[in-house]
């Protein structure tokens, strides 16, 4: 047996939708721990009800959030194919954002779709608040977190079956840190 440390990784925060509210009550029933990506341009809405939800659940220790890019786009893809410059800008202005409206510095960056390319790992070494990379491309300055393990298949399906799978093949050192989406 390990002991294994595992990430639940949640993607996409945009808002207090009945899928967010259900799950924030799955969290609390069972004591979870979750990191939540938050989409940055969400944040430039004036909902003081999402801004006080995430900044109560940031306190409360049982959430991370994180810098899930900006715009979310996925055709073209934010980050895979575009610029170094406008991943930076994408990258930074959520950042800024996350201070400016609930206080938060995020530490933590995960691209939507997980599409990435060098450009990425470049920008992302201009902001020096990052400190990890969900998915990420290993040796660019900021610990990566890869993925071991799928929950997830297809997307948004859970997948206990492939869980077990993946989980069976980890080595005791992959699962002494497992992030799962």
């Amino acid at each position: 047996m390990c002991d294994a440390n595992v990430v639940f990784k949640m993607d996409d925060l945009t808002g207090l939708s009945e899928n967010v509210c259900r799950l924030d009550d799955f969290v609390r029933k069972y004591g979870l721990k979750v990191s939540w990506g938050i989409v940055g341009n969400s944040l430039e809405i004036s909902d003081e009800a999402y801004f006080c939800w995430i900044k109560e659940k940031h306190v409360s220790g049982q959430y991370e959030f994180w810098n899930h890019g900006y715009t979310h786009a996925s055709e073209p893809y934010e980050f895979l194919g575009q610029p170094e410059k406008l991943q930076l800008e994408h990258i930074e202005k959520t950042q800024t954002l996350g201070l400016q409206k609930l206080g938060i510095v995020f530490r933590v960056f995960g691209a939507p779709a997980n599409k990435i390319d060098e450009n990425t790992a470049t920008a992302l070494k201009n902001v020096s608040d990052i400190k990890v990379w969900l998915y990420g491309l290993l040796d660019y300055g900021v610990s990566v977190f890869p993925r071991y393990a799928n929950m997830e298949v297809p997307v948004g399906v859970p997948n206990l079956s492939r869980l077990q799978t993946d989980w069976a093949k980890l080595s005791e050192e992959q699962k002494k840190m497992v992030v799962l989406q």
